[in-house]
């Protein structure tokens, strides 16, 4: 079988409330009592901005630590240091420490202080 004969069969899945495809920007995974609060069914998909609305709406509050799943999907999602009643961030190590080297660049010594351009 040759390459050229082999088709790949791929489902796009899409978000349930804006109906852009989930992949673009797939949500944090979600315990099951918390996907039942917000109105949600078990084959639904999600995207994260449509996630914060239905948070918004159904439970007024922010996603919070605690209502995701332990997994490593949700590793970007959450510091590993959080608390169980913190808001989620996307939170990630190469950004973190790229952000800690970005900002001592503009840190001064010796007493001088920065000059706006």
């Amino acid at each position: 079988m040759s390459k050229q004969s082999v088709r790949v069969r791929r489902n796009i899945r899409v978000c349930l409330d804006c109906g852009k495809p989930w992949s673009r920007d797939p949500a944090p995974v979600v315990t099951d009592d918390v996907w039942k609060k917000i109105r949600c069914l078990p084959g639904d998909f999600i995207c994260e901005p449509c996630l914060h609305d239905r948070f918004d709406f159904f439970l007024e509050r922010p996603i919070q630590f605690r209502d995701l799943v332990k997994c490593p999907f949700n590793f970007g999602w959450a510091r590993p240091c959080a608390k169980d009643d913190e808001p989620i961030t996307f939170y990630d190590p190469y950004v973190a420490r790229w952000l800690t080297r970005e900002n001592k660049k503009f840190q001064t010594t010796g007493g001088q202080t920065p000059t706006k351009h």
